[in-house]
C-alpha cells in the first residue's frame, strides 16, 4: 500500500493505492473573491491547512500495511524545474517516510497526471513505449514526446498563456468561479450562435494570448455569455487539434495520450478523436498517479529506483 500526496497550485489531495485499487481524498484551493490567483506563499499556508482535513477524508495514515509514501517534489522533470507549493506534501511524506522507517519516492507533478490518465484509462502497458502527451491545465499547456518510463520532453504547445489560464481569466469576466472551467462548460452548453474568431497554429505550437483578447472583444461588443463561453472552448479545442494533427504526421503510429484538468471538459475531448484520455475524475489535479508511481517504485531493486527517471 503506498500513500500519495500531491500539494499543486490548485489542488491538496491523497491517495492510497495498492496496485490494483486506489482511493483518493482533495480539497480544491479557495481563491478569494475578486482575486485572479493565489501567491505561493498563500497556496503553501492552505495546503499546510488542508492536508489533516485530507489525509482524515482518505481514512488516515493505516498503521498497518503501508509500505511507502510518494510525493509530487516539482512540477516537472526539467532542470530547475520548482514550485515552493509542492513542499508542503514533500515535507509531510518525509516526515512519514522518516516516522514509519518506510521508502520515500518522488515525482513530478506532471509525471503524476502522466500515471493517473494511464491508470484511469487502463492503459499502463503504454508507459513501457514512446508515447505522446496532451498536459492542458491552468499552469501548463504542453505537448509532450514521453519515453519509457514517463521520461517527458516538450515538443509544442502554447508559446504564452496556458489553456486553463485562459479559460479562467474569461470565466472571471462572466462572473464564473475559480477554477472556470465546469461552469464555462456547462454555460456554453446554451449557446446558440458561432462567433467568428482565429487563431495560428504553427506545426506544433499556437499562441492564445489573441484568444483572450478577442473573447473579451467580444464581451465588450454585449454578445451573450454563452456564445463566449462556446466559442473560447471551441478555440482550445481547434488548436489542440491541429497540433495533434501535426504531431501524429511527425509521429505516426504513436499513440496520444490526453491528462490535465482542460481535458475535462467534454467538448474539447471530443475533437480529439483516437486519443487515450485519463477518467474524467483523474484528469483534474489529484494524487492517484503519485500513489501509482510510488507503487512501481516499490517493487524495483533499491539501485534501480536510483537510477530510474521517475
Amino acid at each position: 500500500m503506498i500513500l500519495g500526496l500531491d500539494t499543486s497550485c490548485y489542488t491538496t489531495s491523497a491517495a492510497l493505492f495498492d496496485g490494483a485499487e486506489a482511493r483518493e481524498a482533495r480539497r480544491p484551493l479557495r481563491l478569494p473573491p475578486g482575486q485572479k490567483g493565489l501567491r505561493q506563499s498563500g497556496m503553501l499556508f492552505q495546503h499546510i491547512n488542508a492536508l489533516p482535513e485530507v489525509l482524515a477524508e482518505l481514512g488516515g495514515v493505516p498503521e498497518r500495511g503501508l509500505t511507502g509514501v510518494a510525493a509530487s517534489s516539482r512540477p516537472r522533470e526539467a532542470e530547475g524545474s520548482y514550485m515552493p507549493c509542492f513542499l508542503a506534501g514533500l515535507s509531510l511524506a518525509r516526515s512519514l517516510s522518516a516516522i514509519l522507517d518506510i521508502p520515500l519516492y518522488e515525482a513530478s507533478h506532471q509525471q503524476g497526471h502522466l500515471a493517473a490518465a494511464l491508470w484511469s484509462a487502463g492503459r499502463m502497458d503504454l508507459a513501457a513505449a514512446p508515447f505522446l502527451a496532451w498536459h492542458v491545465s491552468g499552469g501548463t499547456t504542453e505537448l509532450l514526446y514521453t519515453e519509457p518510463y514517463l521520461k517527458a520532453e516538450r515538443i509544442g504547445g502554447t508559446t504564452d498563456l496556458c489553456a486553463g489560464q485562459v479559460i479562467d481569466r474569461v470565466g472571471a469576466a462572466l462572473g464564473l468561479g475559480f477554477p472556470a472551467g465546469p461552469e464555462l462548460e456547462r454555460l456554453a452548453e446554451r449557446s446558440g450562435e458561432t462567433l467568428p474568431g482565429r487563431l495560428t497554429v504553427n506545426g506544433m505550437e499556437f499562441s492564445l494570448s489573441g484568444l483572450q483578447n478577442q473573447a473579451e472583444r467580444f464581451l465588450a461588443q454585449g454578445r451573450k455569455a454563452s456564445d463566449v463561453a462556446a466559442f473560447t472552448l471551441g478555440s482550445v479545442a481547434r488548436v489542440l487539434r491541429k497540433a495533434t494533427d501535426h504531431a501524429k504526421t511527425r509521429y505516426p503510429g504513436v499513440p496520444v495520450v490526453g491528462c490535465g484538468g482542460v481535458l475535462a471538459n467534454l467538448k474539447i475531448r471530443g475533437s480529439l478523436p483516437d486519443v487515450v484520455f485519463a477518467a474524467p475524475s483523474a484528469s483534474p489535479d489529484n494524487a492517484v498517479g503519485i500513489a501509482v508511481i510510488g507503487e512501481r517504485y516499490s517493487r524495483l531493486p533499491r539501485r534501480e529506483v536510483l537510477a530510474s527517471t521517475l
